[in-house]
């Protein structure tokens, strides 16, 4: 079963949906006349045009969301203890979810007046005007990804380089050499057009999020079993 977008369902003469009512041509880009596209620009034309199916959406979706910093917020609350921590954590999940439904509530609404969004500024820009699109989402936007990509790149020097000091302990590699390996890496898979050709890469990226996350539990088991096997027993106790 493919996942069905708006831009392949166009006939001939049909609204277009992102512009609010610009007329299409055709439903393949290749064959749209210059004048006919109205407002589409060449990034909205990419997009809409996917080959995918749903399950590419699904592990595209799941590793974007599973990522180190959502993998580490157990870590990070388990200071908090057992009853404060899974009730932080479930507060969290649920804050989340409902955004997530009211933004899904909002461009479902949009998408029925003709106005379908791809991007967070151009929405935002729909509904608050064009002065939050540049001056208020745009900045908060870019700001949170610089941050997050440098951050995932810090981060992954430092699991490199920890990874390496298993294997040789007396290594002489520094911590920025690792950043610059994985920045090239980065730089070379930036090169790909689009995620539709990282699918395989994003679905190793799912297994490992998984294994990850299995290999977590399975050790905070052991740890835990451990502890109280080796506690003594009281009737030991001087």
């Amino acid at each position: 079963m493919e996942t069905r977008f708006p831009f392949r369902d166009l006939e001939n003469g049909s609204k277009n949906p992102l512009s609010g009512g610009s007329t299409i041509v055709s439903a393949n880009p290749e064959v749209l006349q210059p004048s006919s596209v109205g407002t589409l620009d060449a990034g909205a034309l990419f997009v809409l045009e996917s080959k995918g199916n749903w399950w590419h959406a699904g592990y595209h979706l799941s590793t974007s969301i599973a990522a180190p910093a959502i993998l580490s917020l157990p870590f990070a609350f388990a200071g908090l203890g057992w009853a404060p921590g899974i009730i932080s954590l479930v507060l969290g999940a649920s804050v989340t979810f409902y955004a997530y439904c009211l933004l899904s509530k909002v461009l479902e609404h949009l998408e029925s007046k003709g106005n379908r969004h791809i991007r967070f500024r151009e929405m935002a820009g729909d509904i608050l005007g064009p002065n939050w699109n540049f001056f208020v989402v745009a900045p908060i936007q870019f700001a949170v990804c610089f941050g997050a990509v440098i951050g995932c790149t810090v981060l992954a020097g430092q699991s490199m380089k920890f990874i390496y000091a298993i294997y040789h302990p007396e290594g002489s590699m520094k911590l920025y050499e690792f950043i610059i390996v994985f920045g090239i890496v980065m730089m070379i898979l930036s090169q790909f057009p689009s995620f539709h050709s990282l699918r395989f890469i994003n679905l190793l990226s799912l297994l490992m999020c998984l294994g990850y996350s299995m290999c977590v539990v399975g050790g905070s088991i052991y740890a835990g079993w451990k502890v109280i096997v080796e506690r003594p027993s009281p009737g030991f106790c001087s």
